[in-house]
């Protein structure tokens, strides 16, 4: 169109259809209200036990927003009721239709946080260990900080869509050390960390809504989206071991050299989860979920690459990607003097 215009002589527009970024003029940091209760007691000589609840209520976060976009609306013969914008082959026009997206960065987004976490520590002149667990839930309704222009709801017009889990959530998190010394100059240091899996966001893989973006999720009924990060990736583990072994140089033990090795990744845990098409934070390939055929409400099959660990010969997708590093051993040396 900009072509046929310029031939037929019109004055050349080097702005037509560009696509702007600003901030919002009401924009605000974002405000906290936090809360904590605890307990610690020592159960016997040198162990102690404690639990901690923790609440924190955040507004004012960071959201990108389409300003140029028409109100959406549902097409009459659409039996699945998802709302349009109608930009792409219903020859609905922007708002301002001399510019393509207006993205704004407004402070609209809130988060929530709970947990609770149990402790338990015990400390010794050759042994330290503490293990510690968290239960927690993470809602928001936008998960866009620190990213300049990246659209994530699914209707700028209907916020209370996108309001769950958040991409942070980790519902279980788990934390154990230990450091132990042994006769002849050594001394070993443990640790081991497990979490569950974080939320996988379903997304349909296309722009269902005609917004000129690629974030719709899958339908489960009419005009009912499937929550956003309502699938959860596979559950990570980590474990390290570091063995020191110390030298005296001369009758100070203030002079020596200490030797170590370290082993991360001991047990070689392939940590492999989901991500890309098959469930990324920013989405995994789904499917519509519905479809109308015939006049009649079909549920479609999940598309296969969703949530797929290997291929049907075995071999891990390639879209997915190791948390972490396989087995490393790590050498070393110091001198203390």
């Amino acid at each position: 169109q900009r072509a046929a215009a310029l031939a037929l002589g019109a004055p050349a527009d080097p702005f037509a259809g560009a696509s702007l970024t600003a901030m919002a003029n009401d924009f605000h940091n974002p405000r906290s209200a936090q809360a904590g209760l605890g307990v610690e007691t020592e159960l016997f000589r040198n162990f102690v036990a404690g639990a901690q609840l923790n609440y924190l209520n955040t507004v004012h976060l960071h959201r990108n927003r389409d300003y140029n976009l028409p109100a959406p609306f549902v097409r009459p013969t659409d039996l699945t009721q998802r709302p349009t914008f109608g930009l792409r082959t219903l020859g609905v026009t922007r708002p301002i239709p001399t510019l393509g997206a207006v993205i704004v960065r407004e402070s609209s987004a809130r988060s929530l946080y709970r947990g609770l976490t149990a402790s338990t520590q015990y400390r010794s002149r050759r042994l330290t260990f503490g293990v510690f667990y968290t239960w927690s839930e993470t809602f928001s309704d936008d998960d866009s900080e620190r990213d300049a222009t990246t659209i994530n709801y699914a209707n700028p017009f209907n916020l209370a869509w996108d309001y769950g889990y958040a991409r942070i959530d980790l519902r279980h998190q788990f934390t154990a050390y230990g450091l132990l010394t042994l006769p002849l100059g050594f001394e070993l240091g443990l640790m081991a960390r497990a979490h569950s899996g974080l939320p996988v966001n379903p997304i349909t893989g296309a722009d269902n809504n005609e917004e000129l973006t690629v974030n719709d999720r899958p339908f489960s009924a009419p005009g009912v989206p499937l929550a956003r990060n309502s699938f959860r990736n596979r559950k990570v583990i980590g474990n390290d071991l570091r063995v020191l072994k110390s030298f005296r140089l001369g009758a100070s033990d203030a002079r020596r050299l200490q030797f170590s090795v370290e082993f991360f990744n001991l047990l070689n845990l392939n940590n492999v989860v989901f991500a890309g098409a098959t469930g990324g934070l920013s989405g995994g390939i789904y499917g519509n979920g519905i479809q109308a055929v015939a006049g009649q409400i079909v549920t479609l099959p999940v598309d296969p690459r969703f949530m797929r660990l290997r291929m049907p010969d075995g071999a891990y997708d390639r879209n997915n990607v190791q948390s972490g590093t396989p087995l490393q051993v790590q050498f070393g040396l110091r001198c203390f003097f």
